[in-house]
């Protein structure tokens, strides 16, 4: 049991009482920048780098891909900004490819929903001004099922 513990004091941050641990303290040590929007490297940056420094064989003990993404994901949460390590090795590396494959998925989401709004947007412009079947632009699937 805490001793002088209040359950109503310190909940939220900014309150007295209020600590802030994350778990994540040894992440938080990964030296690297942040940034408002994810900055993409190049892949011919990356194999440059990888050669010129000789990291082909050796890489860093104690950061990997999973600490830089944990890092990435409580930044995104306490300051909406992205991580990018400093260090040139194939975790950043993996890192990146990552980051890159989530922005495209998400990318993707918002497409569907941007073609979806427009096909319904398009379908109350159609009935509201009365458009002939036949010289719409969006056509219903049965009568293109029946023209082909």
């Amino acid at each position: 049991m805490a001793y002088n513990y209040d359950i109503n004091e310190g909940k939220y941050p900014g309150e007295p009482g209020y600590k802030e641990w994350t778990g994540f303290e040894e992440q938080f040590k990964i030296p690297g920048t942040t940034s408002k929007y994810y900055k993409p490297i190049h892949p011919l940056t990356f194999h440059s780098q990888l050669l010129k420094n000789h990291l082909l064989l050796h890489s860093k003990k104690g950061e990997t891909y999973t600490d830089y993404k944990i890092r990435c994901n409580a930044e995104l949460e306490k300051n909406n900004k992205f991580f990018q390590p400093k260090g040139w090795n194939f975790d950043k590396l993996l890192y990146n490819y990552d980051l890159l494959f989530h922005i495209k998925q998400q990318d993707n989401k918002v497409n569907e929903r941007l073609i979806k709004a427009l096909k319904e947007h398009l379908k109350t412009i159609y009935e509201t001004y009365k458009v002939n079947i036949k010289d719409r632009a969006y056509q219903p699937k049965e009568l293109h099922e029946m023209t082909i």
